[in-house]
């Protein structure tokens, strides 16, 4: 297994998987969807031991069910709620992995404006999003996620200011590309407006390549320690 190149066949299974969803072909979409974070971890899985290791399965853990809880999301908002949830969780686990990784040891000028810079969006974002959007019972839901993904941005922008050399910046990336996924969802799911397409691809695109870059740079700093 040590020898199997997977991380590039997962590349490959996330590709053919969106190029299923790209066209169209739902039932083979709704199929494979629950493999997607599995076939991710396998990798992980059977990577030597190293500190965060546990931590980076949980939140890959907590993903697989946020995913898996949000194939059925049309037939209640319980089911988004417990999803959002899940993916909540899975945050505070990467967090805690880089706060375990010394991300906060050291915060410089730039961290403070690396922090600026999260908090402006994400109140930019939910302004905008509670005066053109429907929140309505999900107001707090979306509000704790925000905090929490943008202090699992930060945290990957300090671990990478900290540290600003291979692994680190695909991290980094990978957090960035989450946040990206996150927001178009809301926007997707949200916003009232007939004149935004459905971005449900972005978001699936945005949402794989944030969990390959995470698990690859931790996998890529690990390796060469």
């Amino acid at each position: 297994m040590k020898k199997l190149p997977w991380l590039y066949i997962t590349a490959l299974f996330f590709l053919f998987y969106l190029l299923l969803y790209i066209n169209g072909e739902s039932e083979l979409v709704f199929f494979l969807k629950p493999f997607l974070i599995p076939f991710l971890a396998i990798k992980l899985y059977y990577t030597r031991f190293f500190s965060v290791k546990k931590w980076l399965l949980l939140g890959l853990t907590f993903s697989w069910i946020g995913d898996v809880v949000l194939m059925f999301q049309d037939l209640g908002s319980f089911y988004f709620i417990i999803g959002l949830f899940s993916f909540l969780t899975a945050h505070v686990c990467y967090i805690y992995m880089f706060i375990h990784l010394k991300s906060f040891k050291k915060l410089s000028t730039k961290s403070w404006m690396l922090l600026a810079f999260v908090l402006l969006y994400l109140i930019v974002f939910l302004y905008l999003l509670i005066f053109n959007g429907e929140l309505k019972e999900m107001h707090l839901p979306v509000f704790l996620y925000s905090c929490v993904i943008g202090q699992m941005l930060w945290g990957a922008g300090c671990l990478y200011l900290n540290k600003p050399f291979a692994g680190y910046d695909l991290i980094l990336l990978g957090a960035l590309s989450f946040v990206f996924s996150d927001s178009i969802l809301a926007i997707n799911k949200f916003w009232i407006s007939s004149e935004i397409p459905d971005l449900s691809i972005y978001i699936m695109l945005s949402y794989l390549l944030a969990q390959y870059l995470i698990v690859s740079g931790i996998i890529w700093i690990h390796r060469f320690k």
